[in-house]
């Protein structure tokens, strides 16, 4: 993740504040043979990247105070392997079931906005 990456987020995620919205933080869960590797195998060499953007979340999350509602482990939320599209990509469908991307009454009169990572 590039600085200048890091620093787009941080506007919006401060734009988002300023307007007066929720902002939640969700970091996608990985497919649970790549969660095993990265965590198991050594994985971590290759998938470094993972790791760079889950500490500039908990970053964000504790400088402006935000709730961060998920991390890479599959296991968390018992994801199966056919829940995803590819390595990274939960599909669409199971968002809502695994994430729980519910409009609740906040969210649709626009004050709450979920930052998938």
């Amino acid at each position: 993740m590039s600085r200048y990456s890091m620093g787009i987020f941080k506007k919006l995620v401060l734009y988002l504040i300023d307007m007066g919205k929720e902002v939640n933080l969700y970091l996608c869960p990985l497919l649970a043979s790549l969660w095993y590797r990265i965590e198991n195998d050594g994985g971590l060499n290759e998938y470094y990247i993972l790791y760079k953007i889950e500490i500039f979340v908990n970053e964000i999350a504790r400088k402006y105070s935000l709730r961060i509602k998920n991390y890479y482990n599959p296991y968390n939320l018992n994801i199966k392997e056919k829940n995803f599209y590819n390595t990274h990509y939960l599909q669409y469908e199971q968002l809502n079931k695994f994430l729980n991307f519910t409009l609740n009454s906040d969210n649709k009169k626009g004050k709450q906005y979920n930052l998938h990572i």
